[in-house]
């Protein structure tokens, strides 16, 4: 019943708005269906997880060096002389830490290179804004400019790691006088 209903209608032409939607979800189709849309959404799978992997791990060695120091300032059985041995053993950690950050970082800007260069060739922009923004200190998105000056996200992990290094050995100092 519903076949000949359907087939007793008029088919009505399609208006520009129509074959507009039309070629938009052809389009839409097109990168849908493409290997490229599927490289550029698992490149960036992976540099949302070097991200997420490198504060994981910050945040585990921060906060076991602070428990650490915390607990032996409280001690009556840590000396002076093992005080230097904690101040060293985070030293250690943290440079080992900032190390492996750079190593991170090393792959997340070779994710973001490859980013660029699919967004260039499927006109998106995400990435290049934030690569401009990064690049020039600012980014122009629809005629209105956001400026981007001051620390970079970089640049406050390895503050905050030589802050707590240098905190470390001002108390170690500071408990041999």
């Amino acid at each position: 019943m519903k076949k000949e209903e359907s087939e007793g209608r008029e088919e009505k032409p399609q208006t520009k708005f129509a074959e507009s939607r039309n070629d938009e979800e052809q389009q839409r189709r097109k990168y849908i269906d493409s290997p490229l849309l599927l490289e550029y959404e698992m490149t960036q799978q992976m540099h949302n997880y070097y991200g997420r992997i490198s504060w994981e791990i910050a945040s585990i060695l921060i906060a076991g060096s602070l428990v650490l120091v915390g607990f032996s300032l409280q001690s009556p059985l840590v000396t002076k002389e093992v005080f230097v041995g904690i101040s060293v053993a985070v030293t250690l950690v943290m440079v080992m830490w900032g190390s492996l950050f750079r190593r991170i970082t090393q792959l997340v800007d070779i994710h973001i290179a490859r980013l660029l260069q699919i967004e260039e060739e499927l006109h998106f922009h995400q990435f290049r804004y934030v690569h401009d923004a990064h690049e020039k200190r600012h980014v122009i998105i629809d005629d209105k400019c956001y400026d981007l000056s001051g620390f970079r996200g970089r640049h406050s992990v390895y503050l905050l790691m030589g802050s707590l290094i240098g905190a470390v050995w001002l108390i170690a100092i500071l408990l041999w006088l």
